[in-house]
């Protein structure tokens, strides 16, 4: 018989508490009788994810990717839309909502759901091209390459504050956006030099990380240090999206604990999970300066512009039943991301835009999920084909981590935590920090293997 986990009690909690109380509790109290059915469909939502996160943790493994796929799925598809429904209230960056697609959107998150679990369930091989390396015996390329990654982070990262001038860097998020947009019309450059900077500032500080636990020196630890104020600076909560603050700055703890051997999986998880209710609205506060017309409350209802994605896919829905494109080529925008659009004048806009511009929304900066990224590529058969392409994958990247802990995974942990932004999108907005973090990574991890 399988011993007891230490887990089972905070896991026993975590269903009972996200998958019971509180979506009954807002349920009970919902004064829309007409939104009843969509109502038992988001409980219904919240009820299974929340026996998915209890599961994952009650793993003894980290299983880190699948964590943050049942984290976003339950905020954002499923509690989030029931509190919605249950005020009849929903955000207001997303006015003259179609509600007659309301149930159809309900079963789109199902099927992409429903795909990920088939995905997820498949178990993997692990394919080794090349022999392990213990972390004991790294090999010296690693440090070149986390220097390289350094040197290119600091470049990248003064051609960025020297364009936007470094105390544009804490202003507040919106501010920031007016005066770089007023310095500097090449917003291409901005983009770059500013991912570059925070991504291999990233690679370069967990590596050193992982160096310094190998050859057990201090002084890598110092240099990995130096090395991740770049990436630090850049993306400072106060300007910066809370997505990708919240990637790095989790990913930086996440990683420095498990280089140093005191990686406290289950205590982060929990600690991550209460983050999402709490600090997330909270960091809401530094999207505006407090003292200008335009401030936003910290707002823990459920309702605001953040929790607008189950809504952008009602409004996809009404864009695929009115336009009657079941296929389309936005997918083609997230794929050739690199590609200017001077050179592809008929580039697809992000998807979130193309909403927007479809339902007159003076307000354009909204969120395409995957569901919707998915569903207006590639028709509800795709959603379920992508979802479980996903599961797999993520499937994968958890497995591997277990069976070859010994490597180096340099944006395994900022990575697990940047699916969030790609769970939300667009995938436009996303792709490029996402391919950036996987070739790093992948170039860290051959540096850390013996080539035969």
């Amino acid at each position: 018989m399988r011993p007891k986990s230490l887990a089972e009690p905070s896991s026993a909690i975590v269903l009972v508490l996200l998958g019971v109380v509180l979506p009954a509790t807002v349920a009970l109290n919902s004064g829309s009788s007409s939104n009843l059915l969509n109502l038992t469909f988001s409980f219904g939502l919240c009820s299974l994810s929340a026996y998915f996160l209890s599961r994952n943790l009650r793993e003894r493994s980290l299983r880190i990717y699948d964590f943050g796929f049942w984290v976003f799925t339950y905020v954002w598809m499923g509690f989030a839309p029931l509190v919605q429904f249950s005020v009849n209230n929903f955000p207001t960056t997303t006015p003259s909502l179609d509600l007659s697609y309301a149930l159809e959107a309900q079963i789109v998150v199902l099927l992409g759901v429903f795909g990920y679990i088939l995905g997820f369930r498949r178990t993997t091989k692990t394919l080794e091209i090349l022999p392990v390396v213990p972390i004991g015996a790294l090999h010296p390329r690693v440090k070149i390459v986390a220097t390289i990654f350094l040197l290119l982070s600091g470049v990248a990262s003064a051609i960025y504050i020297n364009t936007v001038g470094f105390s544009t860097l804490f202003l507040y998020r919106s501010e920031k956006r007016l005066l770089v947009t007023a310095i500097s019309e090449d917003s291409l450059t901005q983009t770059i030099t500013f991912t570059l900077g925070w991504v291999l500032s990233l690679a370069a500080g967990i590596t050193f990380f992982y160096v310094a636990k190998s050859v057990a020196n201090r002084l890598y630890w110092i240099a990995g240090v130096v090395a991740i104020i770049p990436c630090l600076i850049l993306t400072n909560p106060i300007s910066t999206a809370r997505f990708i603050s919240m990637t790095v700055y989790g990913g930086v703890a996440l990683a420095f604990a498990h280089a140093n051997g005191k990686l406290p999986i289950r205590t982060f998880k929990i600690a991550f999970l209460t983050s999402i209710f709490v600090m997330f609205p909270i960091l809401n506060y530094f999207r505006n300066n407090p003292d200008s017309q335009y401030a936003s409350e910290i707002k823990l209802d459920f309702v605001s512009g953040d929790y607008d994605a189950f809504a952008q896919i009602m409004n996809t829905l009404e864009y695929v039943h009115r336009s009657g494109i079941i296929i389309s080529d936005q997918f083609l925008g997230p794929i050739l991301f690199w590609l200017p659009r001077q050179f592809w004048a008929d580039k697809p806009v992000d998807t979130g835009i193309l909403l927007a511009n479809f339902k007159g929304y003076s307000f354009t900066n909204l969120s395409a999920s995957l569901w919707t990224e998915t569903l207006i590529s590639f028709s509800p058969i795709g959603v379920i084909a992508f979802f479980a392409l996903m599961g797999l994958a993520y499937r994968k990247l958890d497995d591997e981590f277990e069976n070859q802990s010994q490597l180096i995974y340099a944006t395994f942990f900022p990575g697990a935590l940047y699916t969030l932004i790609i769970l939300r999108g667009s995938l436009l907005q996303a792709t490029g920090g996402l391919v950036l973090l996987i070739i790093s990574g992948f170039i860290v991890r051959l540096a850390s293997k013996k080539i035969s």
